[in-house]
């Protein structure tokens, strides 16, 4: 009976430690998904800065295009400035983390 109990025990505590380690993976793989998409959306928008920056004609009938892509310019530096910072902490999340930590032994080894 206590061979028994000893096997059950062990079976448990193995199947929680496997429970644990899938919990950690799929945070980290959530932190790893959350920077692609902030990488994309960053990607994206210094596109879109990019073709902002391109300069105009300073033709009388294109100055108020000019001024609204100054306009639209600022709205997405405003976009960059967030996403930057978003990104950074995603960075750092992962940083602090235990996988952090492997890479860090396997880096030294």
């Amino acid at each position: 009976m206590k061979e028994r109990e000893l096997r059950e025990l062990a079976v448990k505590a193995e199947r929680e430690e496997r429970q644990a380690a899938s919990k950690e993976e799929r945070k980290h793989l959530h932190v790893l998904i959350a920077e692609q998409m902030l990488e994309y959306a960053f990607n994206a928008n210094w596109a879109k800065l990019q073709a902002l920056r391109q300069p105009t004609d300073q033709q009388p009938h294109q100055e108020a295009k000019h001024e609204a892509n100054a306009a639209a310019f600022k709205k997405e530096i405003g976009k960059e400035r967030d996403l930057r910072e978003a990104y950074e902490k995603t960075v750092s999340a992962r940083l602090s983390g235990p996988y952090h930590a492997d890479y860090a032994k396997l880096r030294e080894a």
